[in-house]
């Protein structure tokens, strides 16, 4: 293309390809590029503290509360773990700027509080006890995923 013509086409779809490139952006920026696979999850999870025995049950978490990561939690709010928070006299979802984030805080609010319990018990009994697992089912479940990984 001459530089006659490409100027000519900036002029005329200018603000078009501007408009485009802003709504790319913004979904660069809001995370919809950044969809999580198991294994980007369990790289995650890989870079905590949590014991290896629990880091299968963790990413089972993650995949059960998220429908494989398809769920509206992860996707609009970067929330790989189901985590609330209390809005005014209801429990809404914690909103994540990526959903990294989420395993990081799954660290800091859950597996933290396993982590002082002497003698330290059987991980499904403490998501039982926390209340995490509201589910009757949930362990079941879990237990299911964690096989079939």
């Amino acid at each position: 293309m001459n530089r006659d013509k490409l100027i000519e086409f900036i002029d005329k779809y200018g603000v078009w390809i501007f408009a485009v490139w802003l709504l790319l952006v913004s979904i660069l920026v809001s995370g919809a590029f950044n969809a999580q696979t198991v294994d980007e999850v369990r790289l995650e999870i890989d870079k905590y503290e949590f014991q290896e025995e629990h880091k299968p049950i963790i990413l089972a978490q993650s995949i059960l509360e998220t429908g494989w990561y398809k769920s509206y939690w992860c996707k609009e709010h970067g929330n790989i773990f189901g985590l609330t928070k209390r809005i005014k006299d209801k429990r809404g979802p914690q909103v994540f700027n990526g959903w990294r984030k989420s395993v990081r805080s799954y660290y800091n609010q859950i597996y933290i509080k396993y982590t002082v319990i002497k003698p330290p018990k059987d991980y499904y009994a403490f998501l039982v006890e926390l209340p995490y697992a509201m589910d009757p089912l949930y362990i079941s479940k879990l237990k299911k995923i964690v096989n079939s990984l």
